[in-house]
């Protein structure tokens, strides 16, 4: 990599990461007024859930495997949502050695309440931008979020060999 691209790629991820500073406080101020939502987790459990659970839940080892976090996190994570009453653990009725997780009504309602204050921090944002340069910009992140998971891919198997 010549300086010029070694220029470029370190401005690529200074961008990227005060972009993530800014958006991590604006939805924090945008999600002020639902304490205890813990937003990131349970979307996450919530799109688990939808994409690949059974009847409104997940094993915890499919959403550990989903989630990307460790163990420990996602474990932790459970425990505070359970506690808040958003979740549910039980015992997984056709398997008895797995558990599985649900979001209670609670955590439904706490959901939607912060996915709409969320798309409308997001319309908000985007009204910032040209049509087109919203255009432009949502397929030039697909194509980045591509890059970032093949070269993802091509470290985790290159420790594999």
């Amino acid at each position: 990599m010549d300086s010029n691209e070694t220029l470029m790629a370190r401005e690529l991820f200074h961008q990227i990461m005060q972009t993530r500073r800014s958006l991590h406080a604006g939805l924090a101020d945008v999600l002020d007024d639902a304490p205890r939502c813990h937003f990131d987790m349970l979307h996450r459990l919530y799109t688990i859930i939808r994409r690949s659970g059974r009847d409104g839940a997940v094993s915890v080892s499919e959403l550990t495997c989903r989630m990307y976090d460790s163990p420990q996190a996602v474990s932790r994570a459970l425990r505070i949502l359970e506690k808040d009453g958003l979740i549910q653990r039980t015992a997984d009725p056709e398997d008895r050695r797995k558990t599985i997780v649900r979001l209670t009504e609670e955590g439904c309602r706490a959901h939607e309440r912060c996915e709409q204050a969320v798309t409308a921090y997001a319309f908000a944002v985007a009204r910032r931008l040209s049509p087109d340069t919203l255009r432009s910009f949502t397929q030039d992140l697909v194509l980045f979020a591509q890059a970032v998971e093949e070269e993802n891919e091509a470290r985790r198997a290159g420790k594999d060999d």
